[in-house]
């Protein structure tokens, strides 16, 4: 810490080691421009930078205009949406490092912080495109939605395959056109021709690739043929393989 002398520091430190042994955390300095939760109650934004609350609420608005305003969904209890260094998912022998998570129990969603180095790599790719603020928030829309539509669902245990389906259409739908469109133009012009398509194992082989078909799909027909509330509803159902 440049201008605060080695004694200082070190009281500094003491006094962190106590706050987390007392089990306070010091407080996070939060913008004056916008409330840790976006304006909606519901919603706990844990955030360290600027920009991950900017995107926060960007995509926030998003999901509660396509979601809430034109499909006519909820949120029933509290979501946690916080920005961190390192998002990992546990694959039991090892851990798979990811952009975003939502963890369905505990109403958690983990999210790469704009911020975080691992991000700017070369390699890091979504949907073929490196990185960059838009294509953030349309990740946290996308994680948004997963949390929204668990209150959603009228039936007991929903598919991955038709969550993934509503996520990508949401995260699609509410993008930047030039992004969609730059996005799109980086994929060859297909969706599901028929819904014997829409499966797991293309989900899993190429989740990006299922997003981009799904949209195509709901682009098309989905509208038309109702399928967020077929999906909601269990009208349509996508049975999930035992791995």
């Amino acid at each position: 810490m440049p201008g605060i002398s080695r004694f200082r520091r070190g009281r500094l430190a003491v006094l962190f080691i106590l706050l987390c042994l007392a089990g306070v955390a010091p407080a996070r300095a939060q913008p004056a421009e916008a409330p840790a939760d976006c304006g909606a109650p519901l919603l706990r934004i844990e955030h360290e930078h600027a920009v991950d609350l900017a995107h926060a609420c960007e995509a926030w608005r998003r999901v509660a205009r396509f979601l809430m305003g034109q499909h006519g969904m909820r949120v029933a209890t509290p979501v946690t949406l916080a920005f961190v260094e390192r998002v990992e998912i546990d694959l039991g022998s090892e851990k798979l490092r990811v952009l975003g998570f939502n963890d369905r129990a505990a109403r958690t969603i983990r999210v790469t912080s704009m911020t975080a180095a691992w991000l700017r790599d070369p390699e890091r790719l979504m949907f073929r495109q490196p990185v960059d603020e838009e294509l953030h928030i349309s990740l946290i829309v996308h994680e948004l939605a997963h949390a929204l539509l668990k209150d959603n669902y009228r039936i007991p245990v929903p598919s991955l395959v038709c969550d993934e389906y509503v996520a990508y259409v949401t995260q699609f739908a509410t993008m930047a056109p030039a992004t969609r469109a730059r996005v799109l133009a980086g994929y060859p012009a297909q969706d599901f021709d028929s819904l014997d398509e829409i499966t797991e194992v293309c989900l899993m082989m190429t989740p990006h690739e299922f997003g981009v078909r799904a949209w195509r799909h709901y682009e098309r027909v989905g509208q038309r043929e109702g399928m967020v509330e077929a999906i909601l509803s269990g009208r349509f159902r996508v049975e999930s393989f035992p791995w």
